[in-house]
């Protein structure tokens, strides 16, 4: 009995629930499941936002970001345009499904459709006779449709300085112009005069006027009555030989009826009669001297004939200004202004050089590029655009430049396609296009760090030795300090 109260005693109490601690355990439950609950919503509704909202371009060429030309062009089209996507299901092309979200996002009317051709096989044929490769892109509207191949998104070509293959994407270029192609009611033709040794448009700058939706056909009035009636504008393009008078009043015909005209001529041993004289209808002529510049922030150095000319504000050059770009003209003539231009024409500046710069005639004898007393003081107008008022309803619009490089690879790579999109925009003003599409492709290629000999010097020196120096010493200071403790 004893033992049995003594076992009693020693049995411990039941405690008691705190009933705080369980209303605190309880709210900490609630908070939890709340706090979860708005984590799985905000991740369903950031899920469902286009990636132009939830994704960030960090890349160094900003192949992620969608230009202002493009966001203009697609967000104020007033009709359907839809994305074909042409690849197998798991095979798209990551960075073309991510710029296909971005254009998604501009319009409501435009959409997105993936077409797997092992599940279509003949979708393909109903828009090209060509095979296309995986990952290209068929862009159509009610009016019209444009096949853009994988092979003109990304763009192989080699640097044959380093004869490195570079590799450039221009998915937004081609894709923006054919856009603007399938829902354009004007598709321009311009016609490039042949007969008279004129230079030839390189495949390069063929390709990026036909980005612009423009036509490009070839011309010989010796052959033709006159010009086409579809010709929107005539390309005349360094010709070294005298075109005929009967040629001279075919082109006048089709200016005086509004036709456009857009003239590269510079320097030529023969003297262009014929030619000289379809200007002078125009109120200008080209000077026979070439124009040398004085100050050295206007010419590509060591060359002062190599001109980086003052961009005069137009229509034309405003976005060049805008862009901060620079073009470059070798080799180029002044144009002047004559007393006897019509009163209906209108000549507005372009390109022109500084005060310092002085025009020179090249002859054989010619030895020094420097300023010499016969030398005729600048500045000088390099290009001009000339309108002509035939009526109320009808002008003529002339762009007139006077170096034959103007529309050279070469010098338009050294100024990183300030050339190419001063004549694109040109074009634009000649052919009275509501947009341009001056995209440029943006490098695949990872940047290159290179260092000369001696910047390779000190790097290693730090590197190899004086890093590692630093560590021993670091730890030999440490190895004192813990042993005298």
């Amino acid at each position: 009995m004893k033992h049995f109260l003594n076992q009693k005693k020693e049995r411990k109490e039941p405690k008691l629930i705190n009933k705080k601690s369980l209303r605190n355990g309880s709210y900490s439950m609630v908070i939890t499941a709340f706090v979860l609950a708005i984590v799985v919503i905000m991740n369903l509704v950031i899920h469902n936002l286009p990636s132009t909202y939830t994704k960030f371009d960090l890349s160094d060429t900003k192949l992620f970001t969608i230009s202002e030309e493009t966001k203009n062009v697609v967000s104020n089209m007033k009709e359907d345009v839809t994305l074909y996507l042409i690849a197998q299901t798991g095979s798209e092309d990551k960075t073309i499904v991510t710029l296909l979200d971005q254009y998604k996002a501009l319009s409501s009317n435009l959409s997105v459709v993936y077409k797997d051709p092992v599940l279509y096989p003949n979708f393909v044929s109903a828009y090209t006779s060509d095979g296309l490769n995986e990952n290209s892109i068929i862009v159509e509207s009610a009016k019209r449709s444009k096949v853009i191949d994988y092979s003109s998104i990304y763009q192989v070509t080699t640097d044959y300085s380093t004869y490195e293959k570079k590799t450039d994407f221009d998915g937004e270029g081609q894709l923006t112009s054919a856009i603007d192609f399938v829902i354009s009611d004007n598709l321009p033709i311009i016609y490039t005069l042949e007969g008279h040794n004129e230079q030839s448009l390189s495949s390069e700058l063929k390709e990026a006027i036909e980005k612009q939706n423009i036509t490009i056909q070839s011309l010989s009035l010796v052959t033709n009555e006159a010009v086409p009636s579809d010709c929107k504008s005539l390309l005349i393009y360094s010709p070294l030989k005298d075109i005929s008078t009967e040629e001279v009043e075919k082109i006048k015909d089709y200016l005086n009826a509004g036709g456009n005209a857009f003239i590269v001529s510079g320097y030529t041993e023969d003297e262009l009669t014929n030619f000289n004289q379809l200007l002078a209808a125009y109120g200008v002529a080209k000077t026979n001297e070439v124009v040398f510049e004085g100050d050295a922030n206007n010419y590509a150095r060591p060359y002062n004939h190599y001109l980086v000319p003052v961009i005069e504000s137009h229509e034309i050059t405003s976005p060049l200004i805008l862009a901060k770009e620079k073009i470059l003209l070798p080799y180029a003539l002044g144009i002047t202004q004559l007393e006897t231009k019509p009163e209906t024409v209108t000549i507005e500046k372009l390109l022109s050089s500084t005060n310092a710069s002085y025009g020179k005639l090249l002859t054989s004898n010619t030895s020094s590029t420097e300023k010499e007393a016969e030398d005729i003081e600048g500045p000088f107008d390099l290009a001009v655009a000339i309108t002509n008022t035939i009526n109320e309803n009808t002008e003529s619009k002339m762009i007139l430049a006077t170096s034959d490089y103007l529309l050279d690879d070469s010098a338009n790579q050294t100024v990183a396609g300030g050339n190419r999109d001063f004549i694109l925009n040109s074009l634009k003003w000649i052919c009275e296009q509501e947009s341009t599409i001056t995209i440029h492709a943006k490098s695949m290629d990872s940047q290159k760090l290179v260092l000369n000999a001696a910047q390779i010097n000190f790097w290693s020196l730090i590197i190899m030795i004086l890093l590692p120096l630093i560590v021993i010493v670091t730890g030999i200071v440490i190895w004192l300090k813990r042993r005298k403790k």
